[in-house]
Formats: structure tokens, sequence, C-alpha cells
């Protein structure tokens, strides 16, 4: 997990480990590009990425708003970085107007990298999810069938499959103990009369 986790943010190890740029909290922007984080529209929450001068003037064709790609203050992603509290108070506004639906549909057609921000039970319904087959039917010895997200891992070129169910409450004390302790059955049953041990559930 460390791994990932630091691997999942190269720009901002990088800031550091080359220019000693101690990171910041930016919440949901980053920290090198703006505008480039999310945004509230009409009727849900619009995640938004520009990367480059190109895609900028764009997304000022997009809104109508010559004057913000002639603003000196956001001239360069590196300005508008430095100006992210003026630029968004320009901006939020602007993404109120219209509905999620019609954001997409103007940003991807101008090629300016979008997406909507998916709740939970969304990002699962997502055809996306299905088609890596992310969620799986489980056989559980007390509930049936039960749905699991598999390990999004994938190892010469295949997937992990969940290879069991969640373990019920003291399932696997047993086998643990004998294995690490090398404790026996008559040893197991004294801890369990001294009430040492929990019942399996």
């Amino acid at each position: 997990m460390l791994e990932t986790a630091l691997a999942s943010m190269p720009n901002i190890v990088s800031d550091y480990l080359v220019g000693d740029l101690v990171p910041q909290r930016f919440g949901n922007a980053h920290p090198n590009l703006a505008p480039y984080e999310i945004y509230e529209t009409q009727d849900r929450w619009l995640a938004l990425g520009l990367g480059n001068e190109p895609q900028w003037e764009r997304f000022c064709g997009i809104v109508e708003r010559s004057d913000l790609r002639d603003d000196p203050r956001f001239a360069t992603n590196v300005l508008r970085t430095q100006q992210r509290a003026a630029l968004n108070k320009q901006l939020r506004p602007l993404f109120r107007q219209h509905p999620l639906a019609w954001w997409i549909q103007m940003l991807d057609t101008s090629g300016i990298p979008c997406a909507a921000v998916n709740t939970v039970p969304e990002a699962l319904a997502s055809g996306q999810v299905k088609a890596l087959g992310i969620v799986q039917d489980v056989a559980h010895p007390l509930y049936g069938t039960i749905k699991m997200t598999r390990s999004p891992l994938t190892l010469d070129g295949k997937t992990l499959a969940v290879r069991r169910p969640p373990p019920r409450l003291g399932e696997h004390t047993d086998e643990i103990l004998r294995e690490l302790l090398g404790l026996d059955s008559t040893e197991l049953a004294a801890l369990r009369e001294q009430h040492v041990l929990g019942r399996q559930i």
C-alpha cells in the first residue's frame, strides 16, 4: 500500500525530491496545474483536468470568456496556479450554469479531460467495472451468495479472483493457534472452558 500510495502521486513526490518543494494541501486540486480539480455543476460534480495551454484556450471558448483567456493573471499555467483562488472565483459560477451532461459533452468534444464524480453505487454500476469483472459473486457459508470486489492486481495478464468470503468471527482461531503456538485440541478446549477463547460465530 505504501508503494502504491507514493506511486500514485509522482508529481508531488518529484516536486520534493527534485525541487525540495514541501507539498501543500490542495484538497481535490492539482498542485501543478490549474484549473484541474472538481467543480459543482447545476446537478452534480465534475472532475476537470486541463493540462496545457491549448486546452485552456479551448475551455475559454466553451464558456465564451475570452476575457479569461486574455487576462494577464491567467496567461500561463504557472500564473493560474499562483492565482488559483482568483481563477476559481470566476469559474465556479460558470460551472453552475449547466448540468453535468452538458459539460461532459462540451468538454469531451473539445478534447478536454473530464469525468463525472460518481458515488460508490454509480461507480460500481459503471460499464468499466462490469467489463473488468471487478464485482464478483462469492459463496458464503451463512449468507449464500454475496458480492465482493476482486483484487486490483494483475499477474502475468491474469486477474486475481476472490478466493474465499470474509471470515466469520473466530473462524480461524484454532487454525492460527495450532500453527503459531502448537496448541492441540485439549489445550484449545481448556482455553474455551476458561473463556479465554470466544466461540466461533
